[in-house]
This record gives structure tokens, C-alpha cells and sequence, in this order.
């Protein structure tokens, strides 16, 4: 991978038919702040979308224990929330071993360390499908 001086010398030193210099350390210091500031806003939200998720499952766990019935209704909601929430685990499983860039000095994606919620996430998932594979005959 190429350095960020590397990467953009011919505009920092300019092109010699223009005859004018163009320096990018503005640019290349924008470019970091707007990344490091994208990458926590993708992270936050993934965040609250596993909450949601969670919430959600729990709330189809106690339904369908209550009422068993109403699974072959909501089964392709089911399908639809549990296909969510495995891309989200993925997402969280894929994203946590990420390294900052050595000439950063700012944490990259520092919400993703102090979830806790994924294993309720995933204890959801699991509860869900023995639930409708335990009622598989209604469905």
C-alpha cells in the first residue's frame, strides 16, 4: 500500500506544464477526519440496528411461545429478521479485528469494542429458529 506522499506526488509537486506547486496536507488531513468521523457513524449505526434486531427476535420469541399459531403467518418475517441480524453478526465478526492506520493516531471504530450486545443478538437467533423448528408442523 502506498503512502499518502506517495500516492499524490505528482500533485504535490506539481506538473511541470503548469509550473505551479499543489500541496495536499489540507486535503489529505480532511480526508482522514471525514473518515475516522464516517467510520464511528457506521459503527453507531450498526449498532442500533443489532439492538433492534434483538429487541425484535425477543419480542417474535415470547409471541410465537404464547401462540404458536401465528408462526406460519410471520414466517417470511421471521426469515426476513433472522437473514438481518446473521449480516449483522458477520458485520460485527468482520469488523472488530480492525486496525487504526499506523499514521493515524485516532481509534478507528472504537464503539464496536464495548458491545456486549452481540451474544444476546446471537442467543436470539438461536432461540428463534429451535422455536419454529420445534413448531415446524404449524408452519
Amino acid at each position: 500500500c502506498k503512502s499518502w506522499d506517495a500516492t499524490f506526488w505528482d500533485y504535490k509537486c506539481g506538473h511541470i506544464s503548469q509550473g505551479t506547486k499543489f500541496y495536499l496536507k489540507n486535503h489529505r488531513d480532511a480526508v482522514f477526519k471525514e473518515a475516522y468521523i464516517k467510520g464511528n457513524e457506521c459503527s453507531l449505526n450498526h449498532r442500533s440496528l443489532r439492538r433492534y434486531l434483538q429487541v425484535m427476535l425477543r419480542q417474535y420469541v415470547c409471541l410465537f411461545t404464547e401462540i404458536p399459531g401465528l408462526a406460519a403467518p410471520k414466517f417470511q418475517l421471521v426469515l426476513a429478521l433472522l437473514k438481518l441480524a446473521s449480516d449483522e453478526i458477520h458485520w460485527y465478526f468482520q469488523h472488530t479485528n480492525a486496525k487504526p492506520f499506523k499514521s493515524h493516531k485516532q481509534k478507528w471504530l472504537d464503539p464496536l469494542s464495548k458491545d456486549r450486545n452481540i451474544v444476546k443478538l446471537i442467543a436470539a437467533c438461536v432461540d428463534l429458529c429451535q422455536l419454529v423448528s420445534k413448531h415446524a408442523d404449524v408452519v
